[in-house]
């Protein structure tokens, strides 16, 4: 099986008896590694879960998950697996005898240590599928953006929108695809890689399409409910259609995650809490959800609880520049100030934001100077006396940190995504926080009160 002619280990493996079949074991031991063991199982959401769609795995995430679960593969060595089913697709539409089984393949590589992307190629299950409607290489491209956009990188952003252009090229009707693309577009805006007006814009445009084709798709209300929320600033319309979206489907992880973001903006925390536990329990391998639990954590005055989990999936991923932001403001609250400033610096690293990073060189000087005071006064002069920093937020946070509220607040009315409700979560605006007229302040500029 070349993966270069047939190109198998990038398809997904559709169904647990086809993820079975790939990791040699029986479908009872792969549900139970799902449920306990953290196997990247993915979920269908929207309308093919509605039509039974299977669940589905890749080839190249199971790859990654077997070389840090040797153990659990060496204790089930010796269970009975069922036939491997081969796509029918020319001269591979049946087994080839001369091959050893699966089990004994992965057994040698575990053994010796061998196990690695693309050593394994992937198979899939044929048949039929719940979406008669949408044609195979539709779906097959939906499932690709999807395993793409969850990622969240300027780089798998772009790569999903255009998959997705590719499966409603093929399928117009297609609204889980019509759904995924509008969830892209608004990620797109929160990465700056469209402003906020185009960015929007495409995004609602594409959400209520989905709504069109399918008036009860869970994803595409969300889509409306978060750009109502955080872009219109409606927010009370805005939560009546995230709260709608996870009616439409309880068991969508995106519902659940952006009514938890925007009740954490609001300052509901222990109801965001419960709704990000549930998108846990429903895609517990997002990284985006684990971060957004910690900023939660954040919110209910956890600071050390948020650390330790940012920490471990930093340790996981250190290019993911989302965690670093929260592990910030998580040391802060813990005053450990000069971890603080190296996660700070560790963010702009990754965003190559010089002028930032410039501020955050000068906090550290002030703080080895005179303290934290002088951190403070060190990093509001940088700022002052600069070019601003490319994320408005973070100006909003240093100004903040020195006391000057007002100016603070100016600076979130100035930012177009979701970041704007960071100060109900963000230790530097703790005393803000408890102050009435801030509160007047946040009435004033339209900004929800936390």
């Amino acid at each position: 099986m070349d993966r270069k002619t047939n190109n198998l280990h990038d398809a997904p493996l559709s169904g647990w008896r086809g993820i079975a079949a790939y990791l040699g074991r029986n479908q009872s031991t792969v549900k139970r590694w799902a449920a306990a063991r953290d196997l990247p199982v993915h979920r269908p959401q929207g309308s093919e879960a509605r039509k039974g769609v299977p669940v589905y795995a890749f080839a190249a995430e199971l790859d990654t998950w077997i070389r840090g679960h040797s153990r659990e593969l060496l204790e089930t060595a010796s269970e009975p697996i069922g036939v491997l089913a081969l796509p029918d697709t020319g001269n591979l539409s049946r087994p080839d005898a001369s091959l050893p089984s699966r089990r004994h393949m992965l057994l040698g590589l575990v053994a010796a240590g061998l196990v690695a992307s693309g050593s394994i190629a992937a198979v899939q299950l044929t048949g039929s599928t719940a979406t008669q409607a949408v044609s195979e290489e539709a779906r097959a491209l939906y499932l690709e953006a999807g395993y793409l956009w969850q990622k969240r990188t300027a780089e798998t952003l772009l790569q999903a929108s255009d998959l997705l252009r590719r499966a409603l090229a093929i399928a117009p009707n297609y609204a889980d695809a019509e759904a995924d693309l509008a969830i892209v577009y608004n990620l797109m805006v929160e990465y700056e890689l469209r402003d906020a007006d185009d960015g929007y814009e495409l995004s609602r445009r594409s959400a209520q399409r989905a709504v069109s084709l399918d008036p009860r798709h869970a994803r595409a209300h969300s889509v409306l409910g978060d750009i109502e929320f955080f872009w219109s600033r409606n927010y009370e319309a805005g939560l009546a259609l995230l709260r709608k979206a996870v009616a439409l489907d309880p068991r969508d992880a995106t519902a659940h995650h952006w009514l938890a973001s925007a009740l954490m903006a609001k300052g509901q925390f222990g109801e965001a809490a419960k709704e990000i536990q549930l998108a846990r329990q429903f895609e517990p391998m997002s990284r985006s959800i684990i971060v957004s639990h910690a900023m939660i954590d954040l919110g209910q005055n956890r600071p050390a609880r948020a650390r330790q989990s940012l920490e471990q999936l930093i340790r996981n991923e250190p290019a993911y520049r989302s965690p670093y932001r929260f592990l910030a403001f998580a040391e802060l609250a813990l005053k450990n100030y000069s971890a603080y400033l190296a996660a700070l610096a560790q963010r702009f690293a990754l965003t190559a934001d010089a002028t930032a990073a410039l501020v955050v060189a000068r906090g550290r000087q002030g703080l080895q100077a005179d303290g934290i005071d002088g951190m403070i006064e060190a990093m509001a002069l940088a700022l002052r006396s600069g070019p601003a920093p490319a994320d408005p937020y973070f100006v909003a946070h240093w100004l903040a940190l020195a006391g000057a509220w007002p100016e603070a607040v100016e600076q979130l009315t100035r930012t177009p995504t979701r970041r704007f409700a960071y100060y109900g979560i963000d230790p530097a605006f703790t005393l803000a926080r408890q102050d009435d007229a801030f509160h007047t302040i946040l009435s004033q500029a339209g900004l929800p009160m936390t």
